[in-house]
């Protein structure tokens, strides 16, 4: 079975380091190691940086004009973001959002272009992480086994059944 091709989106990436940085490294590898072509797709932090290179033996696209870490910056990231992961429709069969608070966005805005599965993969209990959206879908009367989750689940299991993910 052929494996799906994974573009994996961060607002920043090795070298710059940081928990969600690491991890999005660690899923490439992971990935990549077990036979996915893995493209991870970021934003450009210094002009020294290629806009393409290879880190780690991993593909790795570097978007915008080069700019510092910065809160703002996954905000500035999405415009260009969404015009990559479109670019790409043809070659990306899943797109992987780490730490997915701006870039989710993006990701879901491309999505409407392409219809490539967006999966999330929350690094922290933050803005929209798990607790909080917990709680919020709670309060708006979504439970744990509505609608929300059970489309949820049901999109999970076609992605397991399309790739022969377990």
């Amino acid at each position: 079975m052929t494996r799906p091709r994974v573009a994996i989106v961060s607002t920043y990436y090795l070298p710059v380091l940081g928990g969600v940085e690491t991890a999005a490294a660690r899923l490439a590898t992971y990935l990549q190691q077990r036979g996915h072509v893995v493209q991870v797709i970021t934003s450009r932090t210094s002009a020294t940086l290629p806009a393409r290179d290879q880190v780690d033996g991993v593909a790795v696209e570097r978007l915008g004009p080069p700019r510092e870490r910065s809160a703002r910056g996954k905000w500035l990231l999405l415009p260009a973001l969404v015009g990559a992961l479109v670019r790409r429709r043809s070659s990306t069969d899943i797109v992987c959002c780490i730490d997915y608070r701006g870039i989710g966005l993006a990701a879901l805005a491309a999505r409407l272009f392409t219809g490539t599965p967006v999966v999330f993969q929350a690094q922290t209990d933050g803005v929209i992480g798990g607790a909080r959206l917990r709680q919020w879908c709670a309060k708006a009367g979504l439970l744990p086994n509505g609608i929300v989750a059970r489309r949820s689940e049901e999109h999970t299991s076609e992605l397991q059944s399309r790739f022969g993910i377990s």
